[in-house]
């Protein structure tokens, strides 16, 4: 079974500035709560281009290990990783993701784009579309709880 290859990507506006999301949204462990696959997630404290990730996604009650790196990262601009499955397993996912801010006049902007390649049985006819609408709907939910988290920034 040929593994499909996919991208989606899922922007959202914020009345704050640029900062205020970079603080709440520039390291993927302070958003590892927010993704409902996701069951562990290490990285270290302070980020470069490089800079190793480990992280166990339970994908149809299956547990796989990945392990990635940051490939970009750019204050206040953007920052990306890629992670791959660590081991044979049924549905394996390996993933880029790319966070991208911008400013804009009545407050930012994130765009959070994934690229990813279905294999296993996530490649059978049609899983691959039924993938792509998960990640859209867990992209647009972590975009609600950094939303929720820069109100409580704000506040504090």
């Amino acid at each position: 079974m040929n593994a499909h290859k996919q991208s989606v990507s899922v922007s959202r506006a914020f009345p704050a500035p640029v900062e205020a999301l970079w603080a709440v949204a520039s390291h993927p462990k302070r958003l590892s709560d927010a993704v409902a696959m996701l069951r562990d997630f290490h990285a270290p404290e302070q980020l470069t281009v490089g800079s190793p990730l480990a992280e166990t996604h339970t994908i149809l009650a299956w547990p796989q290990r990945y392990a990635g790196r940051i490939t970009e990262y750019e204050r206040h601009s953007r920052w990306a990783m890629t992670s791959r499955p660590q081991s044979a397993g049924p549905c394996p996912l390996p993933h880029d993701t790319l966070y991208r801010f911008e400013q804009s006049e009545n407050g930012c902007s994130l765009t959070i784009t994934c690229d990813f390649q279905c294999g296993g049985l996530l490649a059978f006819p049609f899983v691959p579309r039924i993938v792509a609408w998960f990640m859209k709907r867990t992209i647009a939910n972590l975009l609600s709880a950094i939303a929720a988290r820069i109100g409580t920034v704000q506040a504090a």
